[in-house]
């Protein structure tokens, strides 16, 4: 109960939308330790992706305390579960993206006037 006065108001969230929180938590923890600067990179745009899904489906989202209340349920291997699931997600969105731009190449484009 102490937990939960803590982070503030609480705010009801969909599943998709915690799962997503628990992505960009995961993420965070794990950023700290990147051993170079491609894979901060990566987890940054990582953790960019998901900040855009929760906060595109719910607008008024107070990420702070959305995320406070999800952390304080998150045990090291909760972290390490989301981390290998969000990883999978990304892998396979980055995959989509790839085919997307290849598809994109040969779309003919107007002249220049």
């Amino acid at each position: 109960m102490a937990a939960v006065l803590a982070v503030g108001p609480v705010q009801a969230q969909d599943a998709e939308t915690r799962r997503d929180l628990r992505c960009i938590a995961s993420i965070a923890a794990v950023a700290g330790s990147a051993k170079d600067a491609a894979a901060a990179n990566s987890a940054i745009m990582g953790f960019l992706y998901y900040l855009g899904r929760a906060e595109g489906r719910e607008r008024d989202l107070n990420l702070e305390n959305a995320l406070r209340r999800e952390v304080v349920l998150m045990k090291p291997s909760d972290i390490r579960a989301e981390t290998l699931r969000c990883g999978e997600q990304l892998k396979s969105k980055g995959v989509q993206l790839q085919a997307i731009g290849r598809s994109m190449q040969a779309v003919e484009t107007p002249p220049e006037s």
